[in-house]
């Protein structure tokens, strides 16, 4: 099924994903050093963002781009200065954006990398059929998930052949 817009405005794919964290040096070492293939292409320590309550507000920010070709959604960090974020992350399957996923090249090793840091262990790694993930019949996606320094649920999928050999990628 493809679907299509009433209007003349065509979706062409995802600009980016913000994420407000706590402490934003430790969440770049998270997302940067641990995950791996995301590099800093901006960072400024002190950004005026809006008012709140007759307040100024700023924020420190750090923007993530992925490495490789075909790598055009980015990933924002945000700090928020001189008050404390409102909320704590959506809770796995809460309404609203609960968890975010990256396709790794071997998730063995990335979810060993991420544990051995520090992240909580939110799934063990575990074969999946690849048909849940929209790949064709008799595929596997092997998964797992961690939560990063603020309590967001990152998953990591690697996807492989019915035969269980690696598909290639890019990057």
């Amino acid at each position: 099924m493809t679907c299509r817009g009433k209007g003349v405005m065509t979706a062409l794919g995802i600009s980016h994903i913000a994420l407000g964290v706590r402490d934003l040096d430790a969440s770049v070492d998270f997302y940067c050093e641990v995950l791996g293939g995301l590099h800093v292409t901006r960072r400024q320590d002190r950004q005026f963002i809006g008012h709140r309550e007759d307040r100024e507000l700023y924020r420190r920010v750090a923007t993530l781009r992925f490495d490789g070709p075909g790598a055009e959604a980015f990933l924002v960090l945000d700090e928020l200065l001189d008050d404390e974020p409102q909320q704590p992350p959506v809770p796995l399957f809460g309404l609203g954006a609960h968890h975010l996923a990256f396709t790794v090249t071997d998730v063995e090793a990335a979810f060993e990398r991420l544990t051995a840091a520090g992240a909580e262990v939110v799934m063990e790694v575990q074969a999946l059929d690849g048909t849940r993930y929209g790949e064709p019949a008799g595929s596997t996606v092997h998964t797992a998930m961690v939560a990063d320094p603020d309590g967001y649920v990152i998953q990591l999928d690697q996807q492989l052949t019915g035969a269980g050999d690696r598909r290639p990628t890019e990057g």
